[in-house]
């Protein structure tokens, strides 16, 4: 299990924290709906199997700025001392739903589903993208500080995503 106040915050774009200032000084704080699912078939295969759900669940249950991380980001310049000081407090408060570890699944099908304030779902993100595995990310994702086949979208987005507001989605129901 990741220790609270690990650099994993800092496993994140610098997108995904320029857009969470910019949600912090708008005041919007709103439940979002982020998505994962996975758009492609690699050849040669019809399906995928669950995989990695309790490595997201340990990133998420122990996701918080740290000094170290919010130095790092301060040193960057490009955020606000009063927005830092929100990061310090920040800590996952959403919800995730998610298919069960080896269940197999298909193209376009939800695999796993992060609802939470914006800022929260924003943030992590990234991590829940590529599961804290930096060399998956894309090309020209840039994690701050530091010198594919799977989408997430958000609820907002107008492909592949349920555009209601969370609080107005009926829960999806595991299956056993």
């Amino acid at each position: 299990m990741a220790q609270p106040g690990s650099p994993l915050a800092l496993l994140t774009d610098l997108y995904e924290l320029t857009m969470a200032q910019a949600y912090w000084e708008e005041q919007m704080f709103a439940p979002a709906t982020f998505s994962l699912f996975i758009r492609d078939y690699p050849a040669d295969r019809g399906y995928f199997v669950a995989a990695g759900l309790e490595a997201v669940l340990d990133y998420l249950e122990s996701f918080r700025f740290g000094g170290e991380e919010l130095d790092c980001l301060a040193s960057t310049g490009t955020f606000s001392a009063d927005f830092l000081h929100f990061l310090s407090g920040v800590r996952f408060q959403g919800e995730v739903w998610a298919l069960p570890e080896g269940r197999p699944f298909f193209v376009d099908e939800p695999i796993l589903e992060v609802t939470g304030p914006i800022i929260e779902a924003q943030v992590v993100e990234t991590y829940v993208q590529y599961d804290g595995q930096p060399a998956a990310r894309p090309p020209g994702g840039s994690p701050p500080c530091t010198g594919p086949t799977v989408t997430w979208l958000s609820s907002s987005s107008p492909a592949h995503a349920d555009s209601r507001p969370a609080n107005e989605k009926e829960p999806r129901r595991q299956e056993d």
